[in-house]
């Protein structure tokens, strides 16, 4: 009796012993387990930083709406003209223009060459409405019905008291004297229809000696 109560008590007492290593194995293994795969955080000095590949760049956005429309600004200085009232005059009346004889002596004329004795600038000259004058050529800047007058003064008898306006070198009036011709004034005019750019002149049809003086000798024309 007593000896099986010995065999009994050391069988306890060897599985009590058994199951306390098993259970500090299993605790052991399970804690091992579990912390394993953890790691210390990484210090500064342990990071590993590369930059990598640039992505590509994003989609524009959409357009946003027009901002409100800005106050409106302070109103200028007044203009300063510098044009005088002879020129205004000329800029904004009807095309017009006068010459007169610009010395007053005899010149010698050759035929056929446009005459170019003339000045606007003396006394009774004038030039406005955009009308040009060069080396005896006038040009007109508007096309209408315009009236053309020359007069000439020859100097002595001659056959050659002949003068004829012309548009283009075209003969569009002629002054004619009859017979022999005594020192006088010949002139000529009329209305013509002249176009924009269109060149009028003035020409003797005889080489002729002429006097060129300013109430004498003068040629003109003006938009009707």
């Amino acid at each position: 009796m007593k000896l099986t109560s010995i065999v009994i008590l050391t069988a306890l007492i060897y599985y009590q012993e058994k199951y306390r290593s098993v259970s500090a194995y299993n605790q052991t293994v399970t804690t091992t387990t579990t912390h394993a795969p953890s790691m210390a955080k990484p210090t500064p000095s342990m990071v590993c930083v590369r930059n990598g590949i640039d992505g590509l760049d994003g989609m524009n956005g959409k357009d946003g709406k027009d901002g409100k429309d800005g106050k409106e600004g302070k109103q200028g200085k007044p203009g300063v003209c510098n044009c005088t009232l002879v020129q205004l005059q000329r800029a904004f009346s009807k095309p017009s223009i006068h010459l007169d004889g610009k010395t007053r002596k005899v010149q010698r004329i050759r035929a056929g060459k446009a005459l170019d004795v003339w000045d606007y600038q003396i006394d009774t000259g004038h030039i406005s409405g955009g009308m040009m004058y060069s080396k005896g050529i006038l040009k007109v800047p508007l096309s209408g019905l315009y009236t053309i007058y020359s007069q000439i003064y020859y100097t002595s008898k001659t056959y050659s008291g002949r003068h004829v306006i012309r548009i283009n070198n075209q003969t569009v009036a002629l002054s004619e004297a009859r017979g022999l011709m005594v020192a006088g004034s010949a002139i000529t005019l009329g209305g013509f229809h002249v176009n924009k750019d269109d060149e009028i002149s003035v020409a003797v049809v005889y080489d002729a000696e002429i006097f060129t003086g300013k109430w004498h000798t003068f040629f003109g024309a003006h938009l009707i």
